[in-house]
């Protein structure tokens, strides 16, 4: 069997990651598995870490938040680009002759026209609301969801993904498949949390943007400090929007807590920062 994975973005994210993990555990099967991204960036790193094939095909996702002028443009001419790519999916598609193709976020539809066009399975994955938790919107949400709606199978990740889109799409197309976890990567049976009684370590591990609540979590901290005598410290684990990262430095400057709020930047392993964790 063949399956052509398509990723959204070239950085190494939760989505990208499970696609990663997907990949390899095909790949143990006997499965020959090719990936698509569509940058040159992190991701590719990891890729060529894990001794994966790839592809590179420049594309764009079909959600905006912004919709001013200058935003309507860019939008008209990424469309164009889209165009392109899919052309250059279906060249791959030619050349390596996929059992199924699978698309690994609703962000784009980029190569979904060209696995129809050749008859092959296609799965799609979703992962995010789009407007409830990242506040993006699509393009053209009508002719998004009736792209989405011809897959042979559709993924949802999780009970709440599912009800919102069992609305949308036939249930009997609709699965809800949890991602799966490498337990040699993360089960460690031997690690005991609260050890230090003086201080609890707390870690939130993720993109930080606003859907992911890192501003509730330091106003927790706020009350908390000015409320108890619980000794803690936060760890903030990942990367975002530089504009969001900086409104939450500056909070945390404002309500001196900078000797329990830290930045830890992104982390190649989280696996290691879990390791460290009384609170997750």
């Amino acid at each position: 069997m063949k399956v052509l994975l398509i990723g959204t973005d070239k950085n190494k994210s939760g989505a990208s990651l499970s696609m990663v993990a997907l990949a390899k555990i095909a790949q143990s099967k006997g499965i020959d598995v090719r990936i698509i991204i569509t940058k040159h960036g992190p991701l590719e790193e990891e890729l060529i870490r894990q001794n994966l094939e790839y592809y590179i095909v420049n594309s764009y996702n079909w959600i905006e938040k912004d919709k001013t002028l200058i935003n309507t443009i860019i939008k008209l001419i990424k469309k164009i680009l889209n165009i392109t790519a899919d052309y250059k999916v279906l060249k791959i598609l030619n050349d390596f002759e996929p059992d199924i193709v699978h698309i690994n976020t609703i962000c784009s539809g980029v190569g979904a026209r060209p696995g129809l066009k050749k008859k092959k399975l296609l799965v799609w994955h979703i992962r995010e609301f789009v407007e409830e938790d990242h506040g993006f919107e699509f393009w053209n949400k009508k002719n998004a969801y009736s792209l989405i709606s011809k897959s042979d199978a559709i993924i949802a990740i999780s009970e709440s993904v599912y009800s919102k889109f069992s609305e949308i799409f036939s249930k009997q197309n609709l699965k809800v498949i949890y991602n799966g976890i490498d337990i040699e990567k993360f089960y460690f049976p031997e690690m005991h949390a609260f050890t230090d009684e003086k201080k609890v370590e707390v870690y939130m591990g993720g993109s930080i943007a606003e859907s992911k609540g890192q501003y509730l979590l330091i106003q927790a901290a706020n009350y908390l400090k000015k409320s108890t005598n619980i000794q803690f410290i936060i760890h903030i684990v990942g990367s975002g929007d530089k504009n969001y990262v900086k409104k939450l430095q500056e909070t945390v400057e404002k309500n001196n807590l900078q000797e329990v709020i830290i930045f830890e930047g992104f982390k190649n392993r989280m696996e290691l920062e879990w390791l460290k964790a009384d609170i997750a």
